[in-house]
């Protein structure tokens, strides 16, 4: 072989890389925000004033909370008093997740990280959305498998995607939040003794108070205000189970 004809062959390769480089740069787009080690949700830190609600879907529920004041409700159990400890642990967690890792961007594979539609049922998925107080979407994100002490002393990791985003990530952190009530209440009250219970005031919402008495086995209606809405007008059992009426 020549010189001329192999500086020549040389010449033709690198070209032939360069063109090969140029294409697969044309055809994919990178964008800084995508970059290892950022923030997966930064609106929350961002927007944090201007978030008033959270959508929790998973297994095919969804519960939803609302900020009144300080305090957290849960929206759709009647208001019912949330565990501001609770949610504030996933709030925090959600905060502070980063993207570790960039995984597959193909919906045929989401199966294998845990990240289907969770509006679904069986999908071991959970969606968190935070709203503003005219319900829209300040923020929003899916969470799949955790991988347990994947980054050490650092913590656990979890594999995550945004609705509006084919990619998925692992990302550091954990935060485990379901449409699961009791997990978003307080407990305590639930580790009393029905046993020891011998009486219950039970106020409907804008309705008069109904005063329930323990004789016996059952609870007895003292003072009903209008004995023909009951069924029974001599007694009303009433069942003391965890998170009833929520």
């Amino acid at each position: 072989m020549t010189p001329k004809l192999f500086i020549g062959l040389w010449v033709a390769a690198v070209i032939a890389v360069i063109a090969a480089g140029w294409s697969y740069i044309s055809q994919n787009t990178f964008e800084e925000a995508d970059a290892s080690g950022a923030l997966i949700l930064p609106e929350i830190v961002s927007k944090a004033k201007e978030i008033v609600a959270m959508d929790v879907t998973s297994d095919g529920e969804t519960l939803k909370l609302a900020r009144v004041g300080k305090d957290w409700k849960l929206a759709s159990r009647t208001d019912y008093p949330a565990d501001l400890s609770r949610v504030r642990d996933v709030v925090i967690a959600l905060s502070q997740m980063r993207k570790l890792e960039a995984k597959t961007a193909n919906p045929e594979k989401y199966t294998l990280l845990n990240l289907e539609d969770p509006s679904k049922g069986g999908t071991g998925s959970s969606q968190v959305t935070f709203l503003d107080e005219k319900g829209g979407e300040v923020a929003s994100i899916i969470l799949g498998k955790v991988k347990d002490g994947l980054l050490g002393a650092s913590g656990d990791a979890t594999y995550v995607r945004l609705p509006d985003n084919p990619q998925t990530w692992l990302a550091s952190g954990k935060a485990q939040a379901e449409a699961i009530v009791a997990d978003w209440v307080d407990e305590n009250i639930y580790k009393l003794d029905p046993q020891k219970i011998s009486k219950i005031t039970v106020t409907p919402k804008g309705g008069v108070p109904l005063v329930l008495e323990k004789q016996g086995d059952e609870y007895i209606v003292l003072d009903v205000p209008d004995p023909t809405k009951l069924k029974d007008t001599q007694q009303l059992k009433l069942e003391i189970s965890p998170y009833a009426g929520i």
